[in-house]
């Protein structure tokens, strides 16, 4: 009996923290929903949390991907902890405006023998930052506005072979995409075959490489 009082004890110790971590997240989930909703003046849907970075003596944060409702296609991270309250939100509109932008350009450039994603990640921006009146501004304002703030990545991943028989070829055609590439925003590029390390040849680019190109025959170097 008196062997059992330890076990019993621990038992209720656990469900205690149990109980206690589910009452955070429940809390951590309201606090970011309301904060959405007067960010953007629009009500989004919010997963249930899970704590992220926590350890011995650091808090972490609560974590959620959440969703505008009648938008549940377009989904981005939110973030709260004890000092602040952060999305993603801009980002994931600004990747879907540019992911279209590219679209036909993309194909017009290489043909239908590649994929590609387009994210952003960008500094911390405000209700104010943005303009205050609740709506993300349109992609090629906040770039003119916010600059190398805004990281812009763009992978391109192709289904054939990359080797120094077409190599010429492909530079040629990511010189040309980036004729179409105008942006403030701070570039990371990266065209591979099927994105592996193992690649005989890929193409990774940052924004400073981009701007000191004059030709295909940059690539080459």
């Amino acid at each position: 009996m008196w062997l059992l009082l330890p076990l019993t004890v621990i038992i209720f110790i656990l469900f205690v923290a149990h109980m206690n971590d589910a009452s955070e997240k429940s809390a951590g989930q309201r606090v970011m929903e309301q904060y959405l909703h007067e960010k953007y003046n629009a009500d989004f849907v919010v997963s249930m949390p899970e704590r992220k970075g926590s350890g011995f003596g650091i808090e972490g944060n609560l974590e959620s991907v959440a969703y505008k409702k009648g938008d549940e296609n377009l989904k981005f991270i939110v973030r709260t902890s004890s000092k602040s309250t952060n999305d993603r939100y801009y980002d994931a509109i600004w990747g879907r405006e540019e992911t279209a932008r590219l679209k036909d350009i993309i194909a017009a450039i290489f043909g239908d023998h590649v994929t590609y994603s387009v994210h952003m990640m960008s500094t911390d921006l405000s209700r104010d930052d943005l303009g205050g009146k609740g709506s993300v501004p349109p992609f090629d304002e906040a770039s003119k506005k916010y600059g190398q703030e805004i990281t812009y990545y763009l992978l391109i991943t192709s289904d054939a072979p990359i080797h120094d028989g077409n190599r010429r070829e492909v530079n040629e055609r990511i010189y040309a995409l980036f004729k179409d590439m105008k942006t403030d925003t701070s570039l990371v590029f990266h065209y591979g075959y099927n994105l592996s390390p193992t690649d005989v040849y890929g193409v990774s680019l940052n924004q400073n490489d981009v701007n000191g190109l004059t030709s295909a025959n940059d690539l080459n170097k």
